[in-house]
C-alpha cells in the first residue's frame, strides 16, 4: 500500500473521522457525495500504523482518483473499505440498511442511508466505534491495575 504521508496519531485520526462523520451526516446533497468518499479514503490512508491493516483502503490514491472521475462512487464506496472489514447490507423494508464490522475490535457502524453516503457513515461510526471500545478497554485495564496494585502485599520495611 503506497502511503503518501506520514500516519496520523490515534487521537487526531478518530477526531478527524468524527469531523467527516459529523459532515456528511448532516448534508443530504447528493452532489457533496464525492467529496466526503474522498475524504474518507485520505483518512483511511493516514490511519495509524496500528489500524491501518483493519482500516485503510488498499486502493492507491491514483486509483481512487480514477474511480471518482469516472464518477463510479458505487466501487469507490467499495474501495474504501478494507478487505479485513465485513459489509453486510440489507433492505428489510425497502430502506437500505448497511453495517461495517471490525471484527478484530468487535465494532460495528451501521447506517440507513443511501448510497453512498451509508458507506461514509458506516465507516466513520465503525472507526469511532473501535475507539469507544478501546476506551473502554483501556479504563478496565487501569482500574485493574489500581485494584491489583492495592491488593498486593507491601515489601516489608527493613528496620536498620
Amino acid at each position: 500500500m503506497d502511503q503518501l504521508e506520514e500516519p496520523l496519531d490515534p487521537q487526531s485520526w478518530i477526531a478527524a473521522i468524527a469531523r467527516l462523520h459529523d459532515r456528511a451526516a448532516a448534508d443530504d446533497e447528493p452532489t457533496h457525495q464525492e467529496r466526503y468518499l474522498r475524504s474518507a479514503h485520505t483518512l483511511s490512508r493516514l490511519a495509524p500504523a496500528a489500524l491501518g491493516d483493519i482500516f485503510a483502503s488498499e486502493a492507491s490514491e491514483a486509483e481512487y482518483d480514477e474511480f471518482l472521475r469516472a464518477s463510479d462512487l458505487y466501487k469507490a464506496s467499495i474501495e474504501l473499505l478494507n478487505p479485513s472489514l465485513k459489509l453486510v447490507i440489507a433492505k428489510p423494508d425497502g430502506t437500505l440498511k448497511l453495517e461495517v464490522h471490525a471484527p478484530v475490535f468487535d465494532a460495528v457502524g451501521a447506517a440507513n442511508d443511501v448510497f453512498p453516503r451509508a458507506i461514509v457513515l458506516g465507516w466513520t461510526r465503525c472507526v469511532m466505534a473501535m475507539a469507544d471500545r478501546a476506551d473502554e478497554i483501556e479504563t478496565d485495564v487501569s482500574r485493574l491495575d489500581r485494584h491489583t496494585r492495592r491488593s498486593e502485599p507491601h515489601p516489608p520495611s527493613s528496620s536498620h
